[in-house]
């Protein structure tokens, strides 16, 4: 049986922190995930420097999106509740 585990991470912050995070996961030209552009290993991936510095071997990756959290007066906008609407 393998000893993987299901997370998933919400993150807040200045915008263009967020923007920064963004653009190095959407970077085609690399292979970087979330802690490479959080918390980038010296001299790139080694599997002691990862665990150490991260706690994990494996750095995050996988699709990745926006979550939002608001407040509304009565629901949720009507554009969210169209699945027709593009964004």
């Amino acid at each position: 049986m393998p000893n993987w585990c299901n997370n998933q991470v919400r993150m807040g912050g200045p915008t263009v922190e967020l923007k920064r995070i963004w653009d190095i996961l959407e970077d085609d030209k690399t292979d970087n995930g979330l802690l490479s552009a959080i918390a980038p290993l010296d001299g790139g991936w080694e599997y002691n420097d990862a665990v150490n510095n991260w706690g994990t071997k494996w750095d995050i990756k996988g699709d990745h999106g926006l979550e939002f959290e608001h407040e509304e007066a009565l629901e949720e906008p009507l554009t969210l509740q169209d699945p027709e609407t593009e964004v």
